[in-house]
């Protein structure tokens, strides 16, 4: 079961986060860190994160474009999961992208109401 998103642009800014679980609703935070460690990886490494485990929880990485998107779900999910992964991405890209001028040129966060239903029915 999905327990959260978080959507990253490039730049490390959070444009939209949802947990639905015992995660800190600190979006900064959280968000600075999957950024952090997403770059570590492709700078220092040379290789893009795919995912990494807690003991209970699963933070699996997409990267598409200037976006990475991080799925939190519990650590026993597997593939199962991807048909969703990918719904809520191509959800997201078809709302974001009549938003992506005004947060390019002026730096506002996308209201996303149509993916937060979306998000809402994929992880009930």
């Amino acid at each position: 079961m999905i327990k959260g998103i978080f959507v990253m642009h490039k730049s490390g800014i959070c444009l939209y986060n949802k947990s639905l679980s015992k995660i800190t609703p600190d979006a900064q935070l959280i968000g600075g860190f999957l950024s952090a460690l997403y770059k570590f990886c492709d700078v220092s490494i040379g290789e893009k994160i795919s995912n990494f485990c807690t003991n209970t929880l699963k933070f699996d990485y997409f990267h598409r474009h200037d976006l990475f998107f991080v799925f939190i779900s519990d650590k026993g999910d597997g593939i199962e999961l991807l048909p969703q992964f990918r719904r809520l991405i191509k959800e997201f890209y078809r709302e974001f992208i009549n938003q992506r001028i005004s947060f390019e040129q002026r730096g506002l966060i996308p209201q996303l109401s149509n993916f937060e239903m979306c998000f809402s029915n994929v992880s009930a």
